[in-house]
């Protein structure tokens, strides 16, 4: 018969507990684009590179919204259609309650 020490057994115990506790993120927000030709930025501004394109017949999955009082707020998503994930200006696409980033 196999025994664990109790030490190990305590980590182990606790290890696993902790994980429970993690946060885990909130889900994506189903949506889609508004527009034609919508271009998915690689970071949340518009001199990164252009990394897709998202037309009105693809569905995203928006992740969180950075808010900005005097420039464009932007959508952290994933094109579903292409795989394509970046950052969105909020004005082109459609999405539910979306969490801040």
């Amino acid at each position: 018969m196999f025994r664990i020490p109790t030490k190990v057994a305590a980590v182990a115990a606790a290890t696993v507990t902790a994980l429970s506790l993690t946060a885990t993120p909130a889900a994506a927000a189903p949506g889609s684009f508004t527009a034609e030709g919508v271009r998915i930025y690689r970071h949340a501004d518009f001199q990164s590179d252009v990394l897709g394109l998202g037309y009105p017949s693809h569905s995203v999955n928006v992740r969180c919204v950075v808010y900005r009082q005097y420039y464009m707020s932007m959508y952290y998503l994933t094109n579903n259609s292409t795989g394509v994930t970046g950052w969105v200006p909020t004005e082109y696409v459609r999405a539910g309650d979306v969490p801040g980033c």
